[in-house]
């Protein structure tokens, strides 16, 4: 096997919710798989009250003592928990009083793996989590897992899907690593849409099922190059190749419902067919049933 994609903490955004107990013990167990510590980041941000149009004052700073005060009662009872898990991590925790997104993008700079649970009761300072985990895994520049849901517990591969853009291949790069750390199988994973029926006219010779047979070989090969050396760097790693015909976030979505983690880039070329990896990242993030890791 080869791992050589450390090179950060774990960096958990935490607040007080039950997805965000759940995102704990998955970064625990992320940060132990990396030896690396785990960095816990608690935000909460100072309340405004309006006076006049486009005015306003801070509270009192009894609010802002009682923020800060829950703040810190949400750190130390994060760091309990992990405690509790993994007496042996090291943990290093962080109370900011910063907008909950800003801070854990500045962090992600440091890191190498960004976690988040979604959606959240509010306690990242008012806002659902769910908008900060989708302004994380667009803008951070390390990879970014959104926990949404617990993976199955017969969940035994991990989904990486592919277009042959650079985001795609550092997904399929942390891909090969997660599955070899989790000990879980991968499945690599291209979709092709039909072509626009004018496409169909460019050949003359060809009846239209030709030229769909045409286009998922040279899809199956373009894959199989894509995956060309990661066998023998990850000999561990079993691997199953699926190149299959229809909406790219359509399919992941479906093999979410069975698997460990999905992984995609943060933005491909559109080589899922014309639709931008950014789209099928963001219909992830909203629908996938296991845990969704945005590479950058």
């Amino acid at each position: 096997m080869s791992h050589s994609l450390v090179s950060g903490p774990v960096v958990l955004g935490l607040e007080e919710s039950s997805v965000s107990d759940l995102a704990l013990e998955w970064a625990v167990q992320a940060a132990q798989e990396r030896a690396v510590p785990l960095e816990l980041v608690v935000c909460w941000q100072e309340p405004a009250v309006s006076i006049g149009v486009g005015m306003g004052v801070p509270q009192d700073t009894d609010v802002v003592r009682a923020l800060r005060s829950q703040s810190e009662y949400v750190l130390a009872r994060g760091a309990e928990k992990v405690a509790g898990i993994s007496p042996e991590l090291t943990v290093r925790g962080e109370v900011v009083a910063d907008a909950p997104a800003k801070a854990l993008i500045e962090h992600s700079r440091s890191a190498s793996l960004i976690v988040v649970g979604s959606p959240g009761r509010g306690g990242f300072s008012g806002l659902l989590l769910g908008s900060v985990s989708r302004q994380v895994a667009t803008h951070a520049s390390s990879p970014v897992a959104v926990i949404r849901e617990p993976a199955p517990d017969s969940a035994l591969e991990v989904v990486v899907g592919v277009d042959g853009s650079p985001e795609a291949m550092r997904a399929l790069n942390f891909a090969f690593d997660f599955a070899s750390r989790r000990r879980l199988s991968l499945r690599v994973m291209h979709a092709w849409e039909v072509p626009p029926i004018a496409s169909f006219s460019a050949s003359r010779t060809l009846s239209p099922l030709q030229v769909l047979s045409d286009i998922e070989g040279a899809e199956e090969r373009a894959t199989a190059e894509v995956l060309a050396g990661h066998a023998e760097r990850y000999p561990d790693v079993h691997v199953a190749v699926d190149v299959v015909h229809g909406n790219p976030a359509a399919q992941l979505v479906g093999a979410s419902a069975t698997a460990a983690a999905v992984v995609v880039g943060s933005r491909g070329r559109g080589g899922f067919l014309g639709l931008a990896l950014g789209s099928v990242s963001h219909t992830l993030l909203h629908h996938a049933q296991s845990p969704v890791i945005v590479v950058h």
